[in-house]
């Protein structure tokens, strides 16, 4: 299958083709395309995207879904103790401990098959609806997330080595093209103990939703938002880090709003047609209501609106179960916090002029 980082549109031109099933793109000359079948998720490739998307009612949903997650999770528990075992025997036997690699890699590919196959039939039956629902001409691709150099131009999140992420959207909201996909930045740490032996470990630097809306025009020069409040929950603190204090290039009459935010830009009079006094109570109140940290990066004829939640969106998560309309409740609120930021946005004639209707209500 091809990379799960790579461009949508260079794989097209490139000739590859979407799994029916999960969206990941495949090479159709690659001889390592076994057996027809997505190397992701299982599907055959053979099958239309219709016959692929198996459209199960709620009781099936829910059973299948458990069965998967379940076998996920053992899977993921067998892989561990493997993982335990192989530090166990290699005190005792290292050929012993070097052997237990083998059931820890299978156990490990068992659990991420079975998680692949339970967010394909989530996409199929639930997360594709929920999108029609908001987005027009909308392409998702649940293996895939926005590349690299996208997420660098934004300059929102410093010192990331590296990123993954999943859930590709592209589409059109309310008449402007949007990029959507969540995303994990992390930081490599390598470490050095008393021996010289060194260590490398791995920080979370941003974990959440990452949207990239097109505006109406282009702005005169690179706006930046970065938030850094101090959270007072332990929770928060933990997930969201201490307060980091930033020096600013603008200072607006909204002391609050100061304080939260860092503003970053070589053009203070265009900055404030952007950051209007309702706009800025608008992020500081939804913040606080959905409890994330919002980054705003305006560049050129787009917008980088990034929420650290901590979490990925349209996934299963622990405490679901079997109540898909709670599932569908949630992934409907995730979704309406960022996209509740592009509308507060299409408001401002300066961005855009004047737009027409669409959301989720």
């Amino acid at each position: 299958m091809a990379t799960m980082n790579g461009n949508v549109e260079e794989l097209k031109a490139q000739g590859y083709k979407p799994c029916p099933g999960c969206g990941a793109y495949y090479n159709p000359a690659d001889p390592k395309v076994k057996d027809w079948h997505c190397s992701n998720c299982g599907t055959d490739l053979n099958l239309s995207p219709e016959e692929a998307a198996v459209r199960l009612n709620d009781a099936e949903l829910a059973g299948q879904l458990s069965a998967l997650n379940q076998k996920a999770n053992t899977m993921k528990i067998l892989a561990i103790v493997c993982v335990i075992g192989i530090f166990v025997l290699w005190l005792v036997h290292p050929l012993l401990g070097a052997a237990m690699f083998i059931p820890a890699a299978v156990f490990a590919v068992l659990s991420g098959k079975a998680g692949s196959k339970a967010k394909s039939l989530l996409a199929n039956n639930i997360t594709r609806d929920i999108l029609a629902e908001v987005f027009d001409q909308c392409i998702y691709a649940a293996g895939y997330r926005l590349p690299d150099e996208v997420l660098r131009e934004a300059a929102l999140i410093p010192n990331w080595d590296i990123a993954t992420g999943s859930d590709l959207i592209s589409a059109k909201y309310r008449g402007h093209a949007i990029n959507f996909s969540d995303i994990e930045l992390s930081e490599e740490v390598e470490r050095e103990d008393s021996n010289g032996n060194t260590s490398t470990s791995y920080k979370t630097k941003f974990k959440g939703q990452w949207m990239i809306l097109e505006l109406g025009r282009e702005v005169p020069a690179k706006l930046r938002l970065r938030e850094n409040i101090e959270r007072t929950g332990k929770v928060s603190r933990k997930l969201f880090g201490e307060r980091i204090e930033n020096k600013d290039d603008v200072k607006t009459e909204n002391e609050a709003f100061n304080k939260r935010f860092q503003i970053l830009t070589e053009d203070e009079h265009s900055a404030f047609y952007i950051l209007t006094p309702h706009f800025m109570e608008f992020i500081m109140s939804a913040d606080d209501a959905a409890d994330t940290r919002t980054y705003l990066s305006f560049i050129e004829n787009r917008v980088h609106i990034a929420c650290y939640t901590g979490r990925d969106s349209f996934e299963l998560q622990k405490n679901d179960g079997a109540n898909l309309n709670a599932v569908r409740a949630r992934m409907k609120s995730e979704l309406r916090y960022i996209t509740s930021i592009a509308d507060e946005l299409l408001k401002n004639e300066y961005l855009f002029g004047r737009t027409g209707e669409r959301g989720l209500s």
